[in-house]
């Protein structure tokens, strides 16, 4: 009788097929759900950011603000702001400072959203199959996932 020692090629191969469709699986499925976990930040930063555009215009009702969120909004003070400008939101104190610009998404206010909408969230460029990722908050709070399997907008 012949004493074997080891394994064969055939199960070496059979065990590194198996290890690496695990891992090829294991992968796609970790990559959604960081992008899962960056559209459900994106969700709460564009819902507090439609809140603060909310109270904005009850403390001022006959103004209306557009535009991008980002960190040029720092170059002015509240007393010099453009008068129509979203960056009004961040430098009169009613969003907290963030790292807008390298955000994974985009946030806009009020009509750059669209009509009745109060704030949007927007994934950032990069090639990646999430490119279309967005969501959408009204004036009345609602929340619109938008894109091509955008994760559905959280209990909100």
């Amino acid at each position: 009788m012949k004493n074997s020692r080891g394994f064969t090629l055939i199960e070496l191969m059979v065990v590194v097929l198996i290890i690496g469709t695990l891992a090829v699986i294991s992968v796609s499925y970790y990559g959604k759900a960081v992008e899962t976990s960056k559209a459900t930040e994106s969700v709460g930063l564009a819902q507090g950011v439609g809140n603060a555009y909310r109270g904005f215009q009850i403390d001022n009702p006959n103004w209306f603000l557009s535009g991008q969120l980002s960190n040029a909004c720092s170059a002015y003070t509240c007393a010099i702001v453009p008068r129509g400008s979203a960056c009004r939101l961040l430098v009169c104190g009613y969003v907290a400072a963030q790292d807008w610009d390298n955000s994974p998404y985009n946030y806009f206010v009020g009509d750059s959203c669209g009509i009745g909408m109060s704030s949007c969230s927007r994934r950032n460029g990069g090639g990646s199959p999430y490119d279309t990722w967005g969501y959408n908050f009204s004036v009345s709070g609602n929340c619109t996932a938008i894109g091509n399997g955008t994760p559905a907008c959280p209990g909100l």
